[in-house]
């Protein structure tokens, strides 16, 4: 998966869900939210955090197992080129501290790695859309009623997907902005 193909994903996702709406003929009614409760959305957070980091090493495996002895071949490749760099300073100190074959290695190396990212994102993503299918969803535990509508459900499976695909380290990050915006409030309902 190249990340220049980002907006043909999106496209076709804004084109499904278009056509889902279209198909039933009616939009969606609007969905009621549960009374707002700072402890139940940081519960909700806690769940998907900890979701994530499943979903996290489930994706390492996987990455490990499809693309590692690539990368080793690869990392070998720029090591012997930085080896062979640091023997020809011990014999000459006025030899180049770099060379075509490490620069070379180094490219391909990042190249490899680059690749190896955009491949752990994509599968972090279709994890993470098979966990909201099988029930753990973002949207669902905030909205007052379980919802019946296919579009929702589709729509909650994506951006679960798409949370989980981002990282337990982006989840905590909202945990956090999210504790300190309730603290804030905390300390200017007290000043008022």
């Amino acid at each position: 998966m190249n990340i220049k193909n980002a907006p043909v994903l999106f496209l076709i996702v804004l084109l499904a869900a278009l056509g889902l709406v279209a198909f039933k003929l009616t939009v969606p009614a609007a969905i009621a939210l549960k009374t707002f409760e700072p402890q139940a959305v940081l519960g909700l957070l806690t769940w998907l955090f900890t979701v994530a980091l499943f979903v996290e090493r489930a994706v390492e495996v996987i990455v490990m197992i499809l693309r590692d002895a690539g990368a080793d071949g690869l990392q070998a490749r720029v090591d012997v080129a930085q080896a062979q760099i640091e023997a020809a300073q011990k014999l000459d100190p006025a030899a180049p501290i770099t060379s075509q074959a490490l620069a070379e290695a180094a490219a391909a190396l990042g190249a490899y790695r680059a690749t190896t990212k955009e491949i752990a994102l994509f599968v972090g993503f279709v994890l993470g859309i098979l966990v909201a299918l099988a029930g753990v969803r973002a949207l669902g535990g905030i909205v007052a009623a379980p919802v019946a509508d296919p579009l929702f459900t589709a729509v909650d499976a994506l951006i679960t997907g798409a949370l989980l695909a981002g990282g337990s380290e982006g989840i905590h990050q909202m945990m956090n902005v999210f504790s300190n915006f309730m603290t804030s409030l905390a300390a200017k309902a007290k000043t008022t």
